[in-house]
């Protein structure tokens, strides 16, 4: 197993630890309470035009008849499709053609506001390959849990990537064939993703080798270590997302977790509470299809981490490489950071905290939540990257 060498912090990522400080981490400070607007049912959006449910960053998104288009033109740019809703276990499916190009990497993954996360990555230069990854509580203390699955012809065809969590297992399918199950019990300890996560959908230039906010590391496993890196002279790379189906396996409006008592209970999903509704762990009713798994099997919390495990006895992980989390790809300007409703103009404003939209509603508000956890995110990727 390949081991990383540690970091040496610079000033640069001292600044970045002060925008972690600066930011509300349920996990991290008990002063902090997360209050998610729920999706609480299931949706299909299709993404020949722009949707409400989502907000964008990192650059612009157009939509057409092959759906939405994001397109990396120049270092720095990563634009991004943001769900303005969680959800609190659920399956998510999207339908989409990934960006081709060596270094680039498509990312379509799950993330909590205290950096839980489920990953869909596939790289640029090694596009037959699709990558399954996890992570709890914003710990990339190792990069051992990465997982390689076959993806034929991509691109240029469209493939069905999905998702489907609950408190016992994780399944990761391609187009209708699950490639892999992780159950609670054999994630790495405190590691099992289990609070309220939004959707995450773009590409990225991981072998940019003039973005200097990037590591060796992360340049190394985003061209698999080919030395051959991206060039702009290639460009634009770009990546279609054609819909998204979502499922809830939780109702309500709001979910809400955060305090001494979820903290102490170790970011458990039981500490989870929901407005209007209910917290479900998704091994009974909901649609969850043939990858449900049998609601006779119970399940239980560990004392000693608050992390469900499941029983009857789970199957054993295969053996894992080391990889990179995917969110919250490359920092870019801010200039083209802010967080912009899908369905308004796609011209840009400046720097999402001071100049955030001043619509009203839900999508304004996660828009502005979109972007404090943001620039967490990049701080945390940055601090665990640099190599």
């Amino acid at each position: 197993m390949k081991s990383y060498a540690s970091t040496t912090f610079t000033a640069a990522s001292l600044a970045l630890l002060a925008n972690i400080a600066a930011a509300c981490n349920p996990y991290l400070d008990s002063g902090c309470v997360s209050t998610n607007p729920a999706l609480g049912k299931t949706t299909t959006i299709d993404f020949t035009q722009a949707s409400s449910d989502f907000s964008t960053t990192g650059g612009p998104v157009t939509y057409g008849s092959s759906g939405a288009l994001l397109s990396v033109t120049a270092s720095g740019v990563a634009p991004t499709l943001i769900s303005n809703w969680y959800i609190m276990f659920g399956k998510f499916e999207i339908v989409m053609q990934v960006a081709p190009g060596a270094g680039l990497v498509s990312s379509a993954i799950l993330q909590s506001d205290d950096l839980d996360e489920i990953d869909w990555e596939i790289l640029g230069s090694t596009p037959t390959v699709a990558q399954t990854n996890y992570f709890g509580k914003g710990l990339t203390t190792s990069y051992d849990r990465e997982n390689d699955t076959a993806a034929a012809n991509n691109p240029p065809t469209f493939h069905t990537y999905t998702i489907d969590w609950n408190a016992e297992r994780i399944i990761w399918s391609v187009d209708g064939n699950a490639e892999r199950t992780l159950t609670a019990a054999n994630a790495d300890p405190g590691q099992y993703p289990q609070t309220p996560m939004q959707i995450k959908i773009g590409p990225w230039a991981g072998g940019d080798q003039s973005n200097s906010a990037l590591g060796d590391g992360t340049r190394n496993w985003a061209t698999a270590n080919s030395g051959v890196y991206t060039n702009w002279k290639d460009a634009p790379f770009n990546m279609y997302v054609k819909s998204v189906t979502v499922e809830d396996y939780s109702t309500g409006t709001d979910y809400t977790y955060g305090g001494s008592g979820f903290i102490n209970g170790g970011g458990s999903y039981k500490d989870v509470s929901s407005t209007g509704g209910s917290v479900n762990g998704g091994t009974t009713g909901g649609s969850v299809g043939s990858s449900s798994p049998s609601s006779s099997s119970p399940v239980s919390s560990s004392p000693a981490s608050g992390q469900v495990s499941p029983s009857p006895n789970p199957t054993s992980e295969p053996a894992l490489q080391p990889a990179h989390t995917g969110y919250p790809w490359v920092p870019f300007s801010p200039s083209s950071s802010t967080l912009i409703p899908s369905s308004s103009p796609s011209s840009l404003v400046s720097h999402p905290i001071i100049e955030a939209s001043t619509s009203s509603g839900a999508a304004s508000a996660a828009s502005s939540r979109n972007s404090i956890y943001l620039l967490l995110g990049l701080a945390s990727f940055a601090l665990a990257r640099m190599f």
